[in-house]
């Protein structure tokens, strides 16, 4: 089968930039793959907090098992839209896939919905998130005036395919666990190698929060509960991703709570090399969520062999079994969160997590997500015929 996918990948960085990478690899081994990509300078001047390219030295890049990228689209530009469509169907696909994640897109996204639509091929859309986390109103009713448009939809948890039927009734679905970063397991560092390379004392109980950081992520719940677990245990905490809010806001609840020796902040894109660093270096990834749909951060600490303590909040409870590979707790309860680390130390769990997450399958994989794909292409063609 053919199949075209319209989305970011290097140069632009970040979490959904990966996913479309990796995704377009694991379908060209078992399919033609047309990857059409954004302008970079078109895109960068549009997302606040993307302004910059991937800095690693080794990206993550869309060449790979003969794919090719062509970068042709300007968010901005609907010039832009036209030509990439015609590039598309110099060689027609069997269906066109879309990620769909922010309101950003809706304009393009709907116009290559229709020429997709006119020349009789298929919309599969990549729900990330079914309602972006845009700070915009009426972001519901304008997901929905994208979506509909899409003959079929591939969400990563139970939750999103709730959402999705909300928005648009009965439509098809299909539900595919959040596939594991697998990729940067092929070089994780040792305990000890990470510890000093970051300068941390190797009995130092250490904490990861991963990724950009986001109000609705939490990290103030977590610094809350981190105060209290210093009460009993000399707990340390890294904080590893860019602020896409003020900084300074948390620098001064570390300094209120006390936490200054305790808190280190890397407010910076975290290249591809030193992923495997920081996910070595902790003992476990705390993902203090006050919502979320899924977390490719999860997804990465169980492809690095690190459990997770996260919140009961959208998939998380799909991708992480509590008490086997990581802990859950409620959502914006610094002090039951504070109460599960300090089991987790108490317990001896991380080993036990970690010993787990090496059989588990509790995350999905990419061949999972290539089926999925393939087997709503079917429906789609018999449907049609």
């Amino acid at each position: 089968m053919r199949f075209a996918v319209v989305g970011p990948t290097y140069p632009i960085r970040g979490g959904i930039a990966h996913h479309t990478t990796l995704l377009c690899r694991h379908l060209a081994q078992r399919h033609q793959v047309h990857l059409v990509s954004f302008q970079p300078r078109g895109f960068s001047r549009l997302l606040r907090g993307l302004k910059g390219y991937d800095p690693s030295r080794t990206p993550l890049r869309p060449e790979g098992e003969g794919l090719h990228c062509e970068y042709l689209l300007d968010p901005l530009d609907p010039f832009s839209w036209r030509r990439a469509a015609q590039r598309i169907w110099v060689r027609p696909p069997d269906a066109l896939l879309l990620p769909w994640w922010t309101v950003v897109w809706l304009p393009a996204w709907v116009y290559l919905a229709h020429y997709s639509h006119g020349q009789g091929a298929p919309i599969v859309y990549l729900c990330h998130d079914v309602i972006p986390r845009d700070p915009i109103p009426g972001k519901a009713s304008l997901a929905q005036l994208a979506l509909k448009h899409g003959d079929a939809f591939i969400v990563h948890s139970e939750g999103q395919a709730q959402v999705l039927e909300q928005l648009l009734g009965d439509v098809l679905i299909c539900y595919v666990p959040f596939p594991r970063y697998e990729s940067w397991a092929e070089s994780v560092p040792s305990r000890v190698q990470a510890r000093q390379a970051l300068d941390l004392a190797e009995g130092e109980p250490t904490l990861l929060f991963f990724g950009l950081v986001r109000p609705y992520k939490g990290l103030a719940d977590l610094l809350h509960a981190l105060a209290q677990v210093r009460q009993t245990l000399p707990v340390r905490l890294l904080v590893a991703g860019e602020f896409w809010e003020n900084i300074a806001t948390y620098q001064r609840l570390v300094n209120t709570l006390g936490l200054d020796s305790a808190v280190r902040f890397y407010n910076r894109y975290i290249p591809d090399e030193e992923v495997p660093l920081f996910f070595a270096a902790a003992d476990a990834v705390v993902l203090p969520y006050r919502q979320a749909s899924q977390s490719a951060a999860a997804a990465l600490a169980q492809a690095l062999g690190k459990p997770v303590i996260a919140t009961r909040v959208g998939g998380l409870p799909e991708m992480i079994a509590d008490g086997q590979t990581g802990l859950l707790v409620p959502p914006g309860d610094p002090q039951a969160l504070a109460d599960t680390i300090l089991r987790f130390y108490r317990e001896g769990l991380g080993p036990i997590n970690e010993a787990a997450l090496t059989t588990s399958r509790e995350a999905g994989s990419w061949d999972q997500f290539v089926m999925a794909i393939e087997s709503l292409a079917r429906q789609m063609t018999s449907h049609r015929a």
